[in-house]
């Protein structure tokens, strides 16, 4: 038998035992005071689906010491590099898409804003110019993004397309589900000071 015929044993047995384990669903995990306890996963898998599953949302909290002003600032990530950031800093907001990737400058003479197209639960989309970050690899909502954020409040998915320099058009999906608490609040008392 060849080298490879034996790799491509072992790659197919590998396989096969991993499946093994996966369906069959045991797991063993030892404990100090206790023998070994039998997990089931997918038991847990769909308990993970329900009510408690974890949130999409990692939020960030800063209190000013001397102030007492909570910065917040929520991270929604897409895949590897591409993020979706909800951030209010000393009573400003900002919403942004890093991208971990140049994108395409586009009808703009000072040469740092992009076309963007975003939409929400599958809605027609809406076409914006963002301004773009120092290295061209963020885009940030233009104006105050109240109006914006308060959209993504009530989606369950928030979809965002841009080119980069590449030509390649890319689009980023968040799942905006969940949406965090503290920034409820944050936007909520926004909306009781007007």
């Amino acid at each position: 038998m060849s080298l490879i015929a034996r790799r491509n044993n072992l790659v197919n047995l590998a396989a096969a035992l991993a499946v093994l384990l996966l369906v069959t669903g045991f797991f063993l995990e030892p404990a100090l005071d206790k023998p070994a306890q039998i997990h089931f996963p997918s038991f847990a898998l769909v308990y993970a689906a329900g009510p408690e599953a974890k949130t999409p949302w990692e939020v960030v909290t800063d209190e000013d010491e001397d102030t007492h002003e909570v910065d917040i600032a929520a991270i929604n990530e897409s895949r590897p590099e591409v993020s979706l950031v909800i951030r209010r800093h000393s009573h400003k907001w900002n919403l942004y898409v890093t991208t971990g990737e140049p994108i395409a400058i586009e009808g703009s003479p000072d040469g740092h804003r992009a076309i963007v197209k975003y939409t929400f639960d599958g809605h027609d989309p809406e076409r914006d110019t963002w301004n773009l970050s120092a290295d061209d690899t963020a885009l940030f909502f233009p104006s105050d993004p109240h109006a914006l954020i308060q959209k993504i409040r009530a989606a369950k998915k928030f979809v965002v397309e841009y080119s980069t320099q590449r030509g390649v058009t890319k689009l980023a999906s968040f799942d905006v589900s969940m949406f965090p608490p503290e920034l409820k609040d944050a936007l909520d008392a926004k909306a009781s000071q007007k």
